[in-house]
């Protein structure tokens, strides 16, 4: 298929410019973010460069989609949260933990 894959990293706010500088040096024809909550925070920032960049996106997360972004592809958060409801609710009432399967999740973004 012939594709490169190129990483930046960004661990702080202020590292954003000099990666969004990487990227556009790299003239690349797409954008891929990975899931982490500090990517989530700053996903504004993050669209608004892939729409002055002409990139389109693929996110782990729909909020990035509901602010713009292309496409998103992961897990539907709110939904593995109240399916823990689920498993809290039967702990409390005495199943052990380690009695309970393990799922996977059903739904995605």
């Amino acid at each position: 298929m012939h594709i490169k894959l190129q990483r930046v990293d960004v661990r702080q706010p202020e590292e954003f410019g000099n990666a969004f500088s990487v990227i556009a040096n790299e003239r690349p024809d797409a954008l891929t973010v990975m899931a982490d909550r500090f990517i989530l925070t700053h996903r504004a920032q993050i669209i608004a460069f892939g729409t002055k960049s002409r990139l389109p996106g693929m996110f782990p997360y729909w909020e990035f989609v509901e602010e713009g972004g292309l496409m998103a592809y992961g897990p539907s958060y709110a939904d593995m949260f109240r399916r823990s409801a689920t498993y809290v609710d039967k702990i409390l009432k005495g199943v052990k933990p380690a009695d309970l399967p393990v799922e996977q999740p059903t739904s995605s973004s």
